[in-house]
């Protein structure tokens, strides 16, 4: 069965789509989940010929079981973060992905931790502890 996600408007693949997104109506392997900010790559990196970002990231974080996911050229600008006690909490790929092609780097890794807070009982919170490793290969035009 599909996953389904709310939203006013998604930019996918240099269109916006309104309504709600279904699996169904994403190619590839990627969650519709992790497309709501997605945005098209094509005028983004011209002095790399491919890029391919992975993100490695616990499946119900901070800790435990991870799981990856891969994207090419058009990949989202962030991922959410999968800790349930987390808030509104993203995991940032774009600049990871900008460092790594601006230094022409073949292979880059970097952990980024998640920019939420976890909710608490006193209505107090603190920073999201979860962490993904993000890792970018790309080649380049010569």
């Amino acid at each position: 069965m599909g996953h389904a996600i709310d939203s006013a408007a998604l930019f996918i693949g240099g269109r916006v789509v309104f309504g709600t997104l279904q699996r169904s109506d994403v190619h590839g392997d990627a969650d519709p989940r992790e497309l709501m900010a997605a945005t098209t790559s094509e005028g983004r990196y011209p002095e790399a010929k491919t890029v391919q970002v992975e993100v490695e990231r616990p499946e119900h974080g901070p800790y435990g079981k991870t799981e990856t996911l891969r994207f090419d050229r058009d990949h989202p600008e962030w991922v959410h973060c999968t800790n349930p006690a987390c808030n509104s909490g993203k995991i940032l790929l774009r600049r990871t992905v900008t460092k790594a092609i601006e230094g022409k780097k073949a292979e880059f890794s970097a952990e980024v931790k998640c920019n939420g807070v976890e909710k608490a009982r006193a209505g107090l919170g603190h920073p999201c502890m979860t962490r993904a490793k993000i890792t970018v290969r790309a080649t380049y035009r010569t």
